[in-house]
This record gives C-alpha cells, sequence and structure tokens, in this order.
C-alpha cells in the first residue's frame, strides 16, 4: 500500500521532487508519521491547485462584465454574516478576496471583453497579405522594403491605408493608430501586456472602419508584423 502510495505521489508531483521530499522525511520520522505528513503534503497541493484554478477563473470572469457572474462574485455581499459564522461555507465572492488582494489584482487594470453576437464562422474574413513578410528585414536594404511598401500602397490606391502599433514604457502600456493624417491613441492599464496592446490598437482600427461612412475600403498596417498588411473591404 506504501508503494502504490508513492507511485501516485510520483504521477501527481514529479518523481524528483516526491524522491527528494521522501528521503528527508524518512531520515526524520516513523512510517506512520511519514504518511500523515504525506497526506498532509497531497492535501496542500490540492489546495494550491484548487486556488488556482479559482483565480484563473474569476481573472477571467472580471474582463467580462455582462456575465451575470460577474457582479456576484466581485460585489460580495452578507461578508460579516459569515464572519460570524466561521464554520459556515463563504460563497466564493467571499473566498477569493484575500486571493484577489496577494497577487495585487484591481479592476481598474481589467480589460473589458465583450462576445460578439455574431457567430465567428458568418464574418467576413479579412485578406492577409505576407508579400512584405518573406525574408527578414535585416537581410534586405531598407531600400528595397521601401520600394515593396510603395508597390502595395499603388497596387491598393483606392484603400484607406490605416497604421497601428502598441508601445510599452515601463509599465505603462498604449494603443495607437494612424489614418488620413489623424492620429488616435488609447493609454491602457497598467501592466498590460504588449500583446494586448497590439491587440487593442487592431480594435482601434477596426472601431473606425465600422464608425466611418467615409471608409469604404482600407488597409491596415500592424506594428508587430511591420510587414504584415491585411485588406478590409466594405463589400
Amino acid at each position: 500500500m506504501f508503494s502504490l502510495h508513492l507511485n501516485r505521489q510520483e504521477q501527481c508531483f514529479g518523481a524528483n521532487s516526491l524522491a527528494l521530499l521522501t528521503l528527508l522525511l524518512i531520515s526524520r520520522y516513523s512510517l506512520p508519521e511519514l504518511r500523515r505528513r504525506l497526506r498532509m503534503f497531497r492535501r496542500h497541493i490540492s489546495e494550491l491547485r484548487r486556488t488556482k484554478l479559482c483565480l484563473q477563473y474569476v481573472l477571467k470572469l472580471g474582463s467580462n462584465q455582462l456575465n451575470p457572474t460577474h457582479n456576484v462574485v466581485f460585489n460580495a455581499k452578507f461578508k460579516s454574516s459569515f464572519e460570524r459564522k466561521p464554520k459556515q461555507i463563504p460563497p466564493l465572492s467571499i473566498r477569493v478576496l484575500c486571493d484577489l488582494k496577494d497577487v495585487g489584482f484591481q479592476k481598474r487594470n481589467v480589460l473589458s471583453s465583450n462576445i460578439v453576437s455574431t457567430p465567428p464562422w458568418l464574418l467576413m474574413r479579412p485578406i492577409v497579405n505576407y508579400s512584405l513578410h518573406s525574408a527578414d528585414k535585416a537581410d534586405i536594404p531598407v531600400e528595397i522594403h521601401k520600394y515593396r511598401f510603395y508597390e502595395l500602397c499603388d497596387q491598393y490606391a483606392d484603400y484607406c491605408r490605416i497604421y497601428t502599433d502598441g508601445s510599452k514604457a515601463g509599465e505603462r502600456v498604449a494603443s495607437a493608430i494612424i489614418y488620413k493624417g489623424i492620429t488616435k491613441s488609447v493609454q491602457l492599464p497598467d501592466l498590460t501586456s504588449i500583446f494586448r496592446a497590439e491587440l487593442y490598437a487592431l480594435f482601434l482600427a477596426i472601431d473606425v472602419i465600422r464608425r466611418s461612412k467615409l471608409i469604404l475600403n482600407s488597409i491596415l498596417f500592424f506594428g508587430s508584423f511591420s510587414k504584415c498588411l491585411v485588406n478590409f473591404s466594405s463589400s
């Protein structure tokens, strides 16, 4: 039975870590005490895993305010009632408060994410042009890159060119787009990743296209793929 117990521990936590832990414990404790401590270790690991999964769920939930569970989790009620009755199991909104505080969670640093009503398979697929992405720009002279860029611009002469970019300096993050001589920028919450900043710049460009009645066809130049071009058509 003890061997079977160790095998299960190896599958859960890794053979090397378990072997080290077992050697340390065997040198100090008797077999019954060792079994008891291994059970405590297993419960501790399970609790850590539950905490991790709980935080992942709550952090993801924080970006979707339309989810009916959002207000229930982030607006905890009856906290004082459960404090007076410590033997009762509190709801998730109360149990997760300390963990959110420990990881430094702040609601103002969370970007909202809404689920679109139209299924993605019904949306128009944009045309992605990788012609400027065929080789590393370090291996090609700048003049050739400019020539290929002007070729594309001439090919899509009737299209509105929109340039997007995301930047990060320290903990400050921002997204920006440029089109028709107009610059639009948005400062994002601190600690936002540069990848999210690039995606938000794309969102700004699509929002401009969606709201503008004058932009019928457009081309997007991405900052993260400086050699990548996307063609959007109103049709």
